[in-house]
C-alpha cells in the first residue's frame, strides 16, 4: 500500500507582542512550545493529507513523489492560518497535490490562540513505501480540557506556574476506552490544583479502535505546561 512520510520543519516566528491580562489568560508561548503545538495541530491532518497523497497516485501518477514546502502566518487572537502559500523553490510535487494539501491547512485553528503572530514554513515528503503514518493522538480531546485548567490556574492563582503533568494509562483495544490510568506522582511538578482538574478529562480520554496500535494502546505521557507572561520593561 502506499503511503505518506511526514517530515515537519518549522521556522523561526516573529517578535512577541504585549500580552494583556484581564478575566481570562491570553497565551504568549515560548517559541519551543509554540513550534511543538503548531506542529501537532498540522499533524492532526495527516489522515486528509495521505489521502490527497492517496487520491493523486491512483488517479494521476502513481509514482510522484517528493517535497511539499508550505509557508503561512497564524493570527493573533484567533489562531486561523492565513496567507498559505507555496514555496516553489522547495517544492517537488505537482501543483494538484500541492493544491489539496492546502485547502486541507485552510480549515485550520490554533486552539487556545496566542498573542503572537507566528511566521511558520512546514515541509512534507511524500514518498512511495511502507513508512507508516505517525499513531493517532488518543489524548487529543483532552487538551483543550488540560489547557482550560492551567490557564484558569494562571488568572486565579498563580500566573508564572509550570511544569509537567505524567501519566501512565492503557486503553482497551477492544473499546478504545482507558481501562488504566494514574498520574505519575514522582514525575509530575505541575500544580496540584491543575493535576486535580484536569485529570477527569484525561482519563475520559477515548480512541476508535481502528486507530490503535502497539504505538499508542499503552505507555506514560507527558503534558509540558509552560507560559512565559509578559512583563513590562
Amino acid at each position: 500500500m502506499k503511503t505518506l512520510r511526514l517530515g515537519p520543519a518549522l521556522a523561526t516566528f516573529a517578535a512577541l507582542a504585549p500580552l494583556l491580562l484581564g478575566a481570562c489568560v491570553k497565551w504568549q508561548r515560548e517559541p519551543d512550545f509554540y513550534a511543538d503545538t503548531l506542529t501537532d495541530l498540522l499533524e492532526s491532518r495527516s489522515d486528509a493529507v495521505a489521502a490527497c497523497y492517496d487520491g493523486y497516485l491512483e488517479a494521476v501518477d502513481p509514482a510522484a513523489q517528493g517535497a511539499l514546502t508550505v509557508s503561512f502566518e497564524v493570527e493573533r487572537n484567533t489562531g486561523a492560518l492565513t496567507g498559505i502559500t507555496v514555496d516553489a523553490g522547495a517544492t517537488e510535487v505537482p501543483e494538484a497535490l500541492a493544491a489539496c494539501v492546502t485547502e486541507e491547512l485552510a480549515s485550520l485553528t490554533l486552539s487556545p490562540p496566542d498573542v503572537n503572530t507566528a511566521d511558520a514554513r512546514f515541509t512534507w515528503v511524500f514518498a512511495l513505501g511502507s513508512a507508516k503514518k505517525p499513531p493517532a493522538d488518543p489524548f487529543a480531546g483532552a487538551q483543550d480540557a488540560l489547557l482550560a485548567c492551567y490557564g484558569e490556574h494562571l488568572a486565579q492563582v498563580d500566573r508564572e506556574a509550570s511544569g509537567d503533568l505524567v501519566i501512565d494509562y492503557a486503553f482497551d483495544p477492544e473499546t478504545g476506552a482507558l481501562r488504566e490510568f494514574a498520574v505519575v506522582a514522582d514525575a509530575t511538578t505541575a500544580p496540584q490544583a491543575v493535576v486535580d482538574c484536569a485529570k477527569d478529562s484525561l482519563a475520559a480520554a477515548k480512541l476508535d479502535p481502528d486507530k490503535l496500535d502497539a504505538r499508542n494502546t499503552a505507555g506514560r505521557r507527558t503534558f509540558e505546561l509552560r507560559y512565559t507572561p509578559y512583563t513590562e520593561e
